[in-house]
């Protein structure tokens, strides 16, 4: 299992230079990346390397027990690391559905979405409203990439401070940090927009070209190229699940609602007509006096209705909303491009978790379960997020810390569960427990008989 633990490892080095060194094969894996969203950056490169045809892909037992599909015999299953194993990494397998066939009466298909050409319009519509961007031509791939640029926008800083600290022995090296930053927007950007095309199923030719992505060759090593492909990554992953939400639950009703439309519009055209000879003929007083009747009355169509809210009385509460969400951005460090009008989606993966490590202990509970609550996260970041868990255990609130980091779990603990296959096999002080043998316990190695 080392051996091919290692093997994987290298392969995922080997594949990453070869996508890097020219934009015709990084616009092949962002073609595999545009199918497989879900997956992980790292994932990605293993399922290219390994499979660069694969448009859905799970593990055995999702095939089998949720999707009632069997593994055809002899069939090669698709080598990833998984990084959150515990201490060690390890591989786990995964299976293109090519290499699968349903149980009779029972097999499912998993819902891959498809987004017609004529409903493009309708999608761009949904995206603006989703998202706050601007209407532009209506085109769906001005929208996508009005998108990709807005998030990048909030990704940048932090992504190209993370991304500085690795280019070293690289051929960014070779570029003053102005322009580093500027080839690393840009390549985002199109990248980001390359895969939203592409999944849309839109020719992405009529919009890049090879010679658009052509900086990705200075990306030449996986650090760096890591630090764009997860960027890339994780932006679109949550505009795809959107998106793919929408075609799949609620794009058949705005459909029809496109469609009624024009019958709407003429209807009422007629309508008026009709009302006007009819009106013509009544007392223009008695006219009056009901027009003034239904205005005082009824609602305007397809208006609000009134509430009774009157504007101003909450203007007060308003800034104190604002006011708190400033102090906890300076307390958490939290990166946000817009300040307290920042979108959450539109933010880096450690700036969202430093958001909803901020909310949580803001809202000042008694309890406080905090799972893996720093992965992600730069040093200062973490001993931040530390120091505030240990001011919550010191006000007298009860804190849980479920994490795979054994010296977070060291350092900050007053006591230490662990638990194997479901069950608590060990209680530790770790004043008087060694990581070696806390490893023990969660690998099952060791037990201790605990009172029920």
């Amino acid at each position: 299992m080392a051996n091919k633990l290692y093997a994987m490892e290298q392969l995922t080095e080997e594949v990453a230079k070869d996508i890097a060194a020219k934009p015709e094969e990084w616009m092949r894996f962002l073609d595999t990346a545009s199918r497989l969203y879900k997956y992980t950056f790292d994932e990605q490169l293993l399922i290219f390397a390994q499979r660069p045809e694969a448009t859905a892909v799970a593990s055995m037992e999702v095939w089998n027990k949720r999707m009632y599909r069997w593994i055809r015999k002899g069939s090669k299953g698709i080598a990833l690391i998984d990084y959150t194993s515990g201490p060690k990494n390890r591989l786990r397998y995964v299976f293109d559905i090519s290499v699968t066939y349903k149980v009779r009466n029972l097999g499912k298909d998993p819902a891959l979405w498809v987004l017609p050409q004529d409903d493009r319009s309708i999608a761009a519509d949904y995206l603006q409203r989703a998202y706050g961007l601007d209407e532009g031509d209506g085109r769906l791939a001005g929208t996508l990439h009005q998108a990709a640029q807005e998030s990048v926008r909030e990704w940048l800083p932090d992504a190209f401070d993370e991304l500085k600290q690795d280019v070293q022995g690289t051929f960014l090296e070779e570029l003053d940090e102005q322009n580093q930053e500027v080839e690393f927007r840009d390549l985002m950007t199109d990248s980001v927009w390359y895969v939203l095309l592409k999944r849309c199923g839109m020719d992405t030719e009529e919009y890049l070209s090879a010679d658009s992505l052509r900086h990705i060759t200075d990306f030449n090593d996986l650090r760096v190229l890591g630090h764009l492909g997860t960027a890339v990554n994780e932006i679109c992953r949550p505009i795809l699940m959107q998106l793919g939400r929408y075609v799949l639950m609620d794009l058949e009703n705005d459909r029809k609602t496109v469609a009624k439309e024009p019958e709407v519009v003429y209807n009422e055209f007629n309508t008026l007509i009709r009302e006007s000879k009819t009106r013509n003929t009544e007392d223009r007083g008695e006219n009056k006096e009901e027009t003034e009747h239904e205005r005082d009355h009824l609602q305007q169509e397809r208006g609000l209705s009134d509430s009774g809210y009157q504007t101003g009385g909450d203007q007060g509460n308003h800034r104190e909303i604002r006011d708190n969400a400033e102090h906890l951005i300076e307390q958490y460090d939290i990166r946000s491009g817009q300040g307290p009008v920042t979108k959450a989606r539109s933010m880096s993966g450690g700036n969202q978790q430093k958001a909803i490590i901020a909310r949580e202990i803001d809202k000042n509970p008694e309890l406080l379960v905090a799972v893996q609550p720093t992965r992600g996260l730069d040093v200062g970041a973490i001993e931040n997020v530390h120091k505030e868990l240990v001011a919550q255990r010191d006000a007298g609130k009860g804190v849980l810390l479920i994490s795979l980091e054994l010296d977070e779990v060291m350092n900050v603990s007053d006591r230490i569960l662990v638990m194997y296959e479901g069950e608590i096999v060990g209680k530790f002080d770790p004043k008087h427990v060694t990581v070696e043998e806390l490893g023990l316990y969660m690998a099952g190695s060791k037990r201790k008989e605990l009172p029920v």
